[in-house]
């Protein structure tokens, strides 16, 4: 099992209200505040449904082990490389771990190597190095990263269409949870593979 919890947030969505409103033919300004939180809200869920970050923050994923038996999820069917929960990954910022002696230690960057290019994005221990050990702890190993498209221009269309859809629905039907349920129809096409 592991954690992920965003440490840094995006500072613009993926959709702007001004989208938003022409998307739902709304004129003027006065509800943007409630437009705004349903793009959120839209953002959210579709991040979920599609395990992706779409717009660049910091993440931080907690894991047990380094080791395939110990993260299935997370490795590689070789055990040689860890994927990274919501693509797409922008870069490493850090892996710490608790050492069998207890103590927190940073690994060398020069340890592994970073490949943004994968889907989910990878870290791979770098020639002839080996996982370190770890303290038999839960939330042993902390990677940080960032993940996301640099700009909304560079998010998938096809994501940006269905956070609209959302937030019209919930605009339309503010009291109806059914326009969740059709989002995620619409975003269930989406494999993360075919995001790119």
């Amino acid at each position: 099992m592991y954690s992920l919890k965003q440490t840094v947030a995006p500072t613009e969505e993926p959709v702007s209200v001004g989208e938003a409103r022409r998307f739902m033919r709304v004129d003027g300004t006065d509800e943007d505040l409630m437009i705004r939180d349903f793009i959120r809200t839209a953002t959210q869920r579709a991040e979920t449904i599609t395990n992706r970050q779409l717009m660049t923050a910091t993440l931080r994923a907690r894991f047990d082990r380094f080791q395939v038996s110990a993260v299935p999820e997370l490795m590689t069917r070789d055990g040689k490389a860890i994927e990274l929960p919501a693509a797409p990954l922008v870069s490493v910022t850090s892996i710490q771990y608790v050492d069998t002696d207890g103590a927190t230690q940073t690994w060398s960057a020069s340890n592994y190597v970073v490949a943004t290019d994968h889907e989910p994005g990878r870290v791979t221990r770098a020639y002839s190095v080996e996982w370190p050990t770890v303290r038999d702890i839960a939330d042993a190993v902390t990677i940080t990263y960032v993940a996301g498209y640099a700009s909304a221009l560079l998010v998938p269309e096809i994501a940006k269409t269905a956070i609209r859809i959302g937030v019209r629905g919930m605009y339309d039907k503010r009291d109806d949870a059914d326009i969740l349920d059709a989002m995620t129809a619409i975003l269930a096409d989406l494999i993360v593979p075919n995001m790119v």
